[in-house]
Formats: structure tokens, sequence, C-alpha cells
């Protein structure tokens, strides 16, 4: 197709694009005026690309399905994420909050009292970094940070647990 002939294309099959997507649309139930600006939106595209269609009753016929298809993954993702209201959400009590600053300064106090090296591997390590890209910020081989990172993560576990029973 090329664009002069999105018109002559949309005015010949936009009655059936219609009816095939009201009848394709039946179970879903969505907004037939969006779902026929899509199909028009994809119909342009393709007169754009100057993509040939050898059947355009069977591309209509594909690309409600497809678009329908879309659709329904939206509504899906959509649904998948609800929107949590911030001020509605628990918030946790002011103990929980001073109990959590705690554990985390005593973390942090932890971690500072190993070697810098390892000390860096396993910050990165903690904040989510993989091995690979510990190494490329290290200047070092992948095992060598991954041994770092996890030498250091067990180093660390070794002073929390010795905190914990110094202060237990």
């Amino acid at each position: 197709m090329s664009a002069e002939t999105f018109e002559q294309v949309v005015q010949q099959y936009a009655a059936k694009l219609r009816m095939r997507i009201a009848r394709q649309n039946a179970s879903f139930r969505f907004d037939e005026d969006e779902l026929m600006q899509e199909c028009l939106i994809r119909i342009w595209r393709a007169c754009r690309s100057d993509r040939e269609v050898d059947s355009p009753a069977a591309y209509a016929e594909q690309l409600v399905s497809s678009v329908l298809i879309d659709q329904a993954r939206r509504r899906a993702r959509q649904r998948a994420e609800p929107l949590i209201d911030e001020h509605l959400a628990p918030q946790p009590a002011p103990a929980e909050v001073s109990e959590q600053a705690q554990e985390v300064l005593r973390v942090l106090c932890a971690l500072q009292s190993i070697e810098q090296r390892r000390r860096n591997a396993t910050a990165l390590l903690l904040q989510g970094h993989a091995c690979a890209e510990i190494a490329g910020r290290m200047g070092m081989s992948e095992a060598a940070a991954r041994n770092l990172a996890y030498r250091g993560l067990n180093e660390l576990r070794e002073r929390l647990d010795v905190d914990a029973r110094v202060a237990g």
C-alpha cells in the first residue's frame, strides 16, 4: 500500500472494520471507537511503510484481532498494577522506623570496618549491582569482583553476628 491509497482503503473497509470490531469485541466490551482509531493508525502506518498487502480483507481481520489482543493485554497490565494512595497505605509505627534506622546504622558501621576494596564491592552488591557491573566499575575481572563482594558480605555477616551477641 502507499500513502495515497489510505483514504481509499479506509472508505472501502471502514464499515467492515466496524462490523468485525463489534463482532469480536462482544465478549471484551472495549470502547469500539478507540479500537477503530487504533486500527486506522495501524493501516496508516502500513500505508506509510509501502508494505504490500495481498488480501486487504484478511489483513483487516488480522488487524482487528491484533488490536483486541493488545487492548486485552493493556487492560490486564493495568489491573496487575493497582494504584496505591500513599496517604492510605499503612505507615510504620515510629518505633519501627527507629528500629530500622538503628539497623541501618549497625550495617553501615560494620561495613565501614571492612577493608576498602571489599567494602566497595560489597556495597555495590548490596545496592543490587551484578558481579559483572561491579567488575566494570572497579576495573577487575568478574571472578575477582565476585570474590571480593561475597567475601565482604560474609565478613559483614560475621561482624553483625558478633555485634548482636555483644549487644544481646
